[in-house]
């Protein structure tokens, strides 16, 4: 049957017994989910042997700091795969994903399903402590106690987005128009969308806020030691890039439009806007008083309101010369009344 939003004749697979080629697709849908699978887990032992003297410093972290390094990036992972799972079939008319597809079919739960993947997290949070260690900046008990820290401020943050969901304000009205513009596999009927992509969109937003908020934080603190460490701010800006890049594969993918398109289209944007680059404007010179011949070249380079900067930058060079030659002068005197001193 022909589908309006694509133009594609979709075949009725559902009615074929399932296999395991059936996973193939999936490979595809969580490719941004798998590859930042991939660098939570490869990113510590690359710093530990291939590339130390770059990012091994990455891992000293001092106690409180390893509050914010536990808040990891596999929980995002998990979400953002679980979607693919739960509405992919209804949005990419693929089948249903063959191994624990009854599992697959309910939301993840914060008790049964976010344990297991915090344990992803553990290569990066052990890499820090041993680095801490070796590097003088804590102690493994003192690491420990801020790594429960953080697991404990993990936890409160998914009772506070169940007690946020419990209440019904994700569920907004503007927000439920938002998601259910972007049609199937996002609308479930007509006046709601799955509940999935309002705990996706959500977490989006806090993992933004969080930090926008790091780097304000930073930004009054230039000089001082930093309270959020820079191997937390890697990690936030990674969650950041794993619910964005996941959002705009699930609405593109529909359409067999790449994900490098619209970057690359944003970038030939900004290319010729003035305002994404550092610039000074350059005006036309004043006209001279009949009689007065002025050198273009200079009046290009030194505009009429410039001139008097340019008397003062003169008469700073002019001074520092008059101190050289009498700093020259003084010490050669010094040195020819050393050589008359009757010995």
């Amino acid at each position: 049957m022909p589908d309006a939003a694509t133009n594609i004749t979709v075949s009725p697979v559902h009615d074929q017994p399932a296999s395991a080629w059936d996973a193939l697709p999936y490979l595809y849908l969580l490719r941004v989910q798998l590859i930042t699978f991939l660098a939570l887990l490869s990113f510590p032992f690359i710093a530990l042997w291939f590339a130390p003297n770059l990012l091994l410093g990455l891992f000293d972290v001092m106690p409180w700091g390893m509050v914010f390094v536990t808040l990891g990036a596999s929980w995002t992972v998990m979400v953002t795969a679980w979607q693919v799972f739960l509405y992919g079939p209804e949005r990419f008319h693929i089948r249903e994903f063959p191994f624990g597809s009854s599992m697959l079919r309910q939301l993840p739960t914060r008790v049964g399903h976010s344990p297991v993947f915090a344990l992803f997290s553990l290569p990066v949070i052990l890499t820090a402590m041993y680095v801490s260690k070796n590097g003088g900046t804590s102690t493994y008990l003192q690491s420990l106690l801020g790594a429960l820290g953080g697991a404990v401020l993990a936890v409160g943050i998914l009772v506070a987005g169940g007690q946020f969901k419990r209440r019904g304000w994700s569920e907004a009205k503007p927000v439920t128009a938002f998601l259910s513009f972007f049609g199937p596999g996002f609308q479930k009927d007509g006046k709601s969308a799955h509940e999935g992509h309002y705990l996706a969109l959500w977490s989006f937003l806090l993992c933004f806020l969080v930090y926008v908020a790091i780097g304000i934080g930073k930004f009054f603190r230039i000089g001082d030691p930093a309270t959020v460490p820079t191997l937390a701010d890697l990690l936030v800006f990674l969650m950041i890039l794993c619910w964005g890049l996941s959002a705009v594969t699930f609405i593109l993918d529909r359409f067999r439009i790449p994900l490098l398109l619209p970057f690359l289209l944003a970038a030939i944007v900004s290319a010729h806007v003035h305002a994404t680059d550092h610039y000074f404007y350059m005006f036309s010179a004043k006209s001279s008083p009949p009689g007065r011949k002025q050198s273009a070249h200079l009046w290009w380079f030194h505009p009429p309101d410039q001139r008097g900067f340019r008397r003062q930058c003169w008469s700073h060079v002019f001074r520092q010369r008059v101190r050289r030659e009498r700093r020259r002068s003084s010490l050669q005197h010094e040195r020819s009344r050393r050589r008359r001193r009757p010995r």
